[in-house]
């Protein structure tokens, strides 16, 4: 007889070593989802927070909603736990107008991010410092310095930056533009140049910025291809696992058993959602979570838009990546820990009577 639960108990470790993230993940999002609802004051009694509870967890997409467009790629590196990366580059100047010109200095200059292959956004406004030669004080508030983000290049790092300041009556402009330490800092999201993150990972931190981009249907086929990889790492992973435990046991049907599940996960040609997900699902005995055919269904519907536009049956419609998005996500926490992430939203906590 075979010890299916061991079994299960195995592969879902074999699955969690598969994605990274996502519990410690889940709990930082949250934290930041209590500290954002500190403005409510507004009295509940029991039966309206059952009430909230229950929409909250019978419409996960709803639910989020505008809380999740305003973390927008902090929601990413939160759930993921990918830390931030501090910078600092040079400031050029090249080609800025010298005093006779124009009192007041006027410059745009794209900063580059050397260390960054992917740059996703700030966390906070950067910082500038212009350090003349014979100085060890910035003096960008005596030029009275202002500066401001005018576009963001996720894909060749770095940002357009504008800048206005006053040059000094006290001090050669050359001081300012020339002969001086010009920095820019601050801290970023972004993917590091040797960073060494899962591929399915930076597809889907590539999906949010073409989402930001207004690209919305590239961003629906990279997330998708992102779940696409997720699915066959974890599938690939259920051959290999058979074949090593069908060398390893001494019984004849425990063989057999491994033998005949390492045929049948060997067959790569098989349906993404229908067929590979489901197994993987059910090998970890993710598929007897009442979620699970929620979430079932909602790919099933993403997968029939992802063919159909595909093949130039119908145009893509916007207003649906942020749905998958949280779909793939609360897939993958099932996938991970047989559970949902409603967790996210635990109301009665965040709004006390």
């Amino acid at each position: 007889m075979i010890n299916t639960k061991i079994m299960e108990k195995k592969v879902g470790q074999l699955f969690s070593n598969n994605i990274t993230g996502l519990r410690k993940g889940i709990f930082e999002v949250n934290k930041v989802f209590r500290i954002s609802q500190k403005t409510h004051n507004k009295k509940f009694d029991h039966y309206e927070l059952d009430a909230i509870q229950k929409q909250i967890s019978g419409d996960f997409v709803k639910a989020t909603g505008e809380f999740i467009e305003e973390l927008g790629v902090y929601f990413i590196y939160l759930i993921f736990g990918i830390s931030s990366k501090p910078f600092k580059e040079h400031i050029e100047f090249d080609g800025i107008k010298l005093p006779e010109d124009d009192k007041n200095a006027h410059h745009i200059e794209f900063i580059e991010l050397d260390e960054l292959r992917h740059f996703s956004g700030f966390i906070s406004e950067p910082i500038i410092n212009i350090l003349p030669d014979s100085s060890e004080e910035s003096i960008s508030n005596q030029i009275n310095m202002e500066y401001s983000c005018e576009h963001i290049n996720h894909f060749n790092p770095g940002f357009l930056m504008s800048f206005e300041f006053n040059y000094p009556i006290d001090m050669s402009p050359w001081t300012v533009i020339e002969h001086s330490d010009r920095t820019i800092e601050g801290e970023v999201y972004g993917i590091g140049k040797d960073e060494d993150i899962p591929l399915w990972l930076e597809y889907i931190i590539t999906s949010w910025s073409l989402y930001e981009d207004n690209n919305e249907k590239l961003a629906f086929f990279t997330a998708f291809a992102a779940f696409d990889k997720i699915i066959e790492l974890n599938y690939r992973s259920l051959s290999v696992f058979y074949s090593t435990e069908e060398k390893k046991t001494k019984s004849k049907e425990k063989k057999e058993y491994c033998h005949k599940l390492y045929e049948k996960y060997s067959d790569v040609n098989r349906r993404i959602i229908e067929e590979k997900f489901h197994d993987i699902m059910k090998e970890c005995g993710a598929i007897n979570n009442k979620k699970y055919s929620q979430i079932l269904k909602k790919l099933d519907k993403f997968e029939k838009i992802r063919n159909d536009v595909a093949h130039c049956l119908k145009n893509y419609e916007n207003g649906q990546y942020i749905d998958l998005l949280l779909t793939i996500i609360r897939a993958m926490y099932l996938l991970k820990y047989n559970e949902d992430i409603d967790c996210i939203y635990d109301i009665k906590e965040v709004i006390k009577p």
